[in-house]
């Protein structure tokens, strides 16, 4: 079974091209952090309908995928700045 150390060198290789076009676009750690924690405000605020509406959670983990891709694109655009 692969574990998640095993799993990170290729879901970084996934995102190399869509930092490059966020790179090029002008993007900055700053502004994907930002962009995090709105999108966290507005989840947060969205689950509680999930009560009336259970497939809403959906949301949640698909959610938790872009936090975890930015939180990488940001560490990594960071060493790479420097």
């Amino acid at each position: 079974m692969p574990s998640v150390y095993g799993l990170k060198p290729a879901f970084q290789g996934l995102l190399r091209p869509l930092v490059r076009g966020l790179v090029s676009a002008g993007i900055t750690p700053n502004h994907l952090t930002l962009a995090a924690v709105l999108g966290s405000v507005a989840v947060a605020f969205a689950i509680p309908s999930a009560a009336s509406h259970p497939r809403f959670l959906l949301i949640l983990p698909a959610w938790l995928l872009l936090r975890m891709a930015s939180t990488r694109w940001t560490a990594w655009r960071r060493v790479s700045i420097r």
